[in-house]
């Protein structure tokens, strides 16, 4: 019996060693729902990862250019030729994820809008975790009761 509860103890601390790992692992098997979470759901109505909006409205100019092109133009979206929405990437780290873009127009779209524009809302981190709980607990029922 203490052989049993002692290898049960063993397989825990296991398992939690690599949650992190684990979890980076699902987020990778969900890699395009979580950026389409940011660019589609997010960014198409500039919402950062605070859940703030922040854009100030577009210029008459470019309210004309949207309606000529058929594209929204009663608020800020970040997508003209989608350029910059299909740069987007996310970069692991040992123990998180973070998400970029690598458009040549990123760093004036940080400066005006902010880099907070790469994260996912406390929503969305709902919505991924509701993605990839199932899939958590199957690997631990699998590594603790083995």
């Amino acid at each position: 019996m203490a052989d049993s509860i002692s290898q049960l103890i063993d397989r825990i601390k296991a398992f939690d060693a690599n949650t992190d790992s684990l979890i980076l692992d699902l987020v990778r098997e969900n890699e395009a729902m979580v950026i389409s979470m940011n660019v589609d759901d997010q960014l198409f109505r500039v919402i950062n990862a605070d859940g703030q909006e922040g854009a100030p409205p577009y210029r008459p100019s470019t309210v004309i250019r949207n309606m000529r092109k058929s594209q929204p133009y009663d608020r800020v979206t970040l997508r003209d030729e989608g350029d910059f929405h299909a740069s987007f990437f996310i970069r692991y780290d040992v123990d998180q994820f973070t998400l970029d873009a690598t458009d040549q127009k990123k760093q004036w779209l940080d400066r005006k809008y902010s880099p907070k524009i790469y994260g996912l809302t406390d929503a969305n981190i709902g919505r991924l975790t509701g993605m990839v709980e199932a899939r958590f607990i199957d690997e631990a029922r699998k590594a603790l009761l083995q």
